[in-house]
């Protein structure tokens, strides 16, 4: 049985201080600056931006939790620690589990992006970093003083770390709009992984601004990488055996308005021991020849391809790029 001291003891943790801890902050940069900043950016590699993320939210979310819960003592703050990497580690074992959590948040009005990615369970370790940071600042200085309201920096620490935390999974690289009948795509040109294939992350480059068809038609090679838009992201992760739109449409039944559309796609295999790459690439097609047409999320494996699809297989160490129908690709380095 525990001794009034003890309890004293216990119940004099305040989570809060670890919100105004320089460590939390720092966390909190990263995540900011890699979700809205690197990731889909082409400066850092797809790999690295999503493993980058994890850690740092895994770092900074159980010091925010316990605080949101108003934990009390150090068993109720490591009770915060251990929820947010059972949690996690959950959704990245599960696509099921994945899809359950992404559907009850957008309910909720909080549309999540959630990708169930084993190798992000590397990232675990900084949960455990995080307690032994800054659990020492969460010990009351004055346990035998009443509780106090937050401070100022601990209330902009709650409220900001909750919207980039929230925010998380949708700064990951958009994925594909749903549309129309359900588990389906409404697309011309879409990527396609076949389900032997690793899972790729897929960044995709649109125009800056409606582009001349006929001189591109004429020429394709006047297509440069300033062309587009690098600050606009693409695909995100493209699971084995899913197919996700290069350019999907957002409404059922509307077909594109130019006559032409083109995209810069790179690709990268997801992979803990193993690598490989597709350089930034060219893709440009005629949208009169490809129609608008709904596309199966997850086909059926062996079922046919339609014309548009763009599919990565790694071969050798490297991602290829094959195109089916009439759409034109080239290496925007050059290379054929």
């Amino acid at each position: 049985m525990k001794t009034i001291e003890a309890r004293i003891h216990e119940a004099a943790w305040r989570p809060a201080r670890a919100l105004a801890h320089p460590a939390w902050w720092v966390a909190l940069a990263v995540l900011a600056v890699n979700d809205h900043v690197l990731k889909g950016s082409g400066l850092v590699p797809g790999l690295v931006t999503g493993k980058l993320s994890d850690a740092a939210g895994l770092f900074l979310a159980p010091a925010l939790l316990a605080t949101l819960v108003r934990a009390r003592g150090r068993r109720a703050v490591i009770g915060c620690h251990v929820a947010v990497a059972v949690v996690f580690a959950a959704l990245e074992l599960s696509g099921g589990l994945a899809a359950a959590w992404d559907a009850a948040l957008g309910a909720l009005g909080l549309p999540f992006q959630t990708w169930a990615d084993p190798t992000d369970l590397f990232a675990l370790p900084f949960v455990a970093l995080g307690y032994r940071v800054l659990a020492p600042s969460m010990r009351e200085v004055r346990p035998d003083k009443p509780r106090r309201p937050l401070r100022p920096i601990e209330l902009v620490a709650a409220a900001v770390g909750l919207v980039f935390c929230m925010a998380t999974s949708v700064a990951r690289l958009p994925q594909v709009r749903l549309t129309g009948p359900r588990g389906m795509v409404l697309a011309d040109v879409f990527v396609h992984v076949p389900s032997e294939e690793p899972e790729m992350h897929v960044m995709v480059r649109r125009p800056k601004a409606p582009l001349d068809c006929d001189a591109v038609l004429a020429d394709p090679s006047r297509l440069r990488p300033e062309t587009f838009d690098e600050k606009r992201g693409g695909v995100g992760v493209v699971f084995a055996g899913e197919n996700q739109a290069i350019a999907p449409s957002e409404k059922w039944g509307v077909e594109p308005e130019q006559r032409c559309n083109a995209a810069m796609i790179r690709a990268e295999k997801s992979g803990v021991f193993s690598s490989a790459e597709l350089p930034w690439t060219y893709v440009f097609w005629e949208t009169g020849k490809i129609p608008m047409r709904p596309i199966p999320a997850t086909p059926e494996k062996g079922e046919a391809l339609l014309d548009g699809a763009l599919v990565l297989r790694v071969k050798k160490g490297v991602i290829e790029l094959r195109p089916q129908g009439p759409v034109w690709i080239r290496r925007a380095d050059g290379a054929l």
